[in-house]
C-alpha cells in the first residue's frame, strides 16, 4: 500500500512567493504600458496628419500643410493639429498692375547701376498691392514669388518698402539674382526688364498668413506638446508665431518660405507636468514622456526614446544629477545620423 506525501508548508509559501512576484512584475508592466498609450496616441495622430500633407502634396503637386495649434492659456503647449489649404496664387504683370525688374542704384544713385545682377521688382501703380496686403496681416516678409508667372524659377522677397515721393510705388527685394535682363539693355541699366516686357509677369504665393485652417484635431485628453522641453526652430517659441510645415511634393518638409530645419523633435507628456515645466527625467513627473522625431530633410517621422540619464550637473557640469537630463535627445540624434 502505497503512501501519498502532500506539500509542505514551506513549499506552499515559496509556490505563493514566486506567484506573487511573478504577478507583480506583469501589473507593473501593464501599467507602464498604459502609461505610454497616451503619448504613442498622440505620436499616431501627428504621424497620420504630416503623411496624409505629404500624399495631399504629392497628388496636387504642390505644397499642403499641417499647422500646430497652441493652448490659448499656455501658448508653449500645443494641443492639436489641422491641415491647411494653401490660397491661391496672385497674379501680376502686364497693364492690371504693372511691375520692372531693376538692378540696385544705390551707392551712388547716379542713374547707373551698381552691380550687374537683378535683385529688386519695382511695382508702378498701386494695384501692386504688396505692402497693402502686408500691412493687412495677409502676407509676411519673407515670402515667395515665381518669376516668370508659371515658368519661372522661385525667389525669396526679404524686403517690401516703399518709394519716397511716389506713394503708388513699391520696391521689392529678392535673395537671389533674377537673371539676366532683356536683349538689347545695358549689363548697367537700372531698368532691366521693363514692364511692357513678357517677361514682367510674376505669381505670388501668400504662404502661411492666408492659408486656410480646416477644423483641428485634437490630441488625446490631458496630452501636450511641451514645446520648452522639444527641439524645434527658435522662431517656434515666439507665443505668437503659426507653427506650420509644409509638405513638399519631393516628399520633404518645410518650415515657413522653403526653410528646412535639419531636426524637430517633439515632447509628448502629461499635460500636468507641462504646466509645472518639469524637466522629463525630473523623478516627480506623473506621467511618462514620448519622442517624436521630425526629419524635414526625408519627411520621416518616427517616434524615439528620451533618454533620461541624469548624471551631471548641466550648468557647471560637476559629477551628480541635477533632475535634468543630460542629453534628452541623444537616442533622436542618433536616429536621424542612420537615416538614408
Amino acid at each position: 500500500m502505497s503512501s501519498r506525501r502532500g506539500f509542505s508548508l514551506v513549499e506552499l509559501l515559496v509556490v505563493i512567493s514566486i506567484l506573487l512576484v511573478l504577478a507583480s512584475a506583469v501589473a507593473w508592466g501593464i501599467a507602464g504600458t498604459r502609461g505610454l498609450d497616451r503619448p504613442a496616441a498622440g505620436a499616431r495622430l501627428i504621424q497620420a496628419q504630416l503623411l496624409g500633407a505629404r500624399d495631399r502634396a504629392s497628388q496636387a503637386r504642390a505644397p499642403r500643410g499641417v499647422r500646430f495649434v497652441r493652448d490659448s492659456q499656455a501658448p508653449q503647449q500645443l494641443t492639436g493639429l489641422a491641415f491647411l489649404q494653401p490660397a491661391p496664387l496672385l497674379r501680376y504683370g502686364g497693364s492690371s498692375s504693372p511691375f520692372q525688374l531693376e538692378r540696385e542704384d544705390l551707392a551712388p544713385a547716379d542713374g547707373q547701376a551698381d552691380r550687374s545682377e537683378v535683385r529688386q521688382l519695382r511695382g508702378l501703380t498701386a494695384a501692386f498691392d504688396w505692402l497693402a496686403l502686408q500691412q493687412a496681416g495677409q502676407l509676411e516678409v519673407p515670402f515667395r514669388i515665381r518669376q516668370p508667372a508659371q515658368t519661372g524659377r522661385w525667389h525669396t522677397v526679404i524686403s517690401l518698402d516703399a518709394v519716397p515721393g511716389h506713394p503708388e510705388q513699391t520696391v521689392a527685394r529678392v535673395f537671389a539674382d533674377l537673371g539676366a535682363g532683356d536683349s538689347g539693355t545695358s549689363p548697367l541699366a537700372v531698368v532691366a526688364v521693363p514692364a511692357d516686357s513678357v517677361r514682367a509677369t510674376c505669381e505670388l504665393d501668400l504662404g502661411s498668413a492666408a492659408a486656410t485652417e480646416q477644423p483641428a484635431e485634437a490630441l488625446p485628453a490631458g496630452l501636450v506638446i511641451d514645446l520648452l522641453h522639444s527641439l524645434v526652430p527658435e522662431s517656434w517659441r515666439i507665443p505668437t508665431a503659426r507653427l506650420d510645415l509644409w509638405a513638399q511634393p519631393t516628399g520633404g518638409l518645410t518650415a515657413g518660405q522653403g526653410v528646412a530645419p535639419p531636426l524637430i523633435a517633439l515632447v509628448l507628456r502629461d499635460r500636468r507636468d507641462a504646466d509645472l515645466s518639469r524637466n522629463p527625467a525630473d523623478p516627480t513627473c506623473v506621467g511618462p514622456a514620448l519622442g517624436l522625431l521630425i526629419a524635414p530633410q526625408t519627411g520621416r517621422v518616427q517616434t524615439f526614446s528620451l533618454d533620461l540619464t541624469d548624471v551631471i550637473q548641466n550648468d557647471t557640469q560637476a559629477p551628480g544629477p541635477d533632475g535634468r537630463a543630460d542629453d534628452l535627445f541623444r537616442h533622436a540624434r542618433l536616429s536621424a545620423g542612420g537615416a538614408s
